[in-house]
């Protein structure tokens, strides 16, 4: 028995992929600008406590964008794959139905 329940558009799937990638770089852009203004911000703190434990967070506040950065290009990735999948699964479906 036939059941329609799933259908993917491949097209909007794509498109939600390219959406991922951009948000990753919009994440990495503005979050680079921020961080550098902090770095240079740090430089007027001299040597104090307070430019340590503000070099600190920064390192943290580096990370978690970049893991963030990895995560969303991640979900990229796997847009593209399941688009990849599809296709596949219907190129083999039409075929084998071409080749009743």
């Amino acid at each position: 028995m036939y059941n329609d329940a799933l259908n993917v558009d491949l097209a909007e799937l794509r498109e939600s992929a390219g959406k991922l990638k951009n948000t990753a770089a919009d994440l990495n852009t503005a979050h680079g600008a921020v961080h550098s203004k902090i770095a240079d911000l740090v430089t007027e703190f001299g040597d104090s406590a307070g430019a340590a434990a503000l070099r600190g967070r920064l390192a943290e506040w580096e990370a978690e964008t970049q893991a963030h950065h990895n995560e969303v290009i991640n979900h990229h990735g796997l847009y593209l794959w399941a688009e990849k999948r599809y296709l596949e699964t219907d190129q083999g479906n039409a075929s084998g139905i071409e080749g009743v």
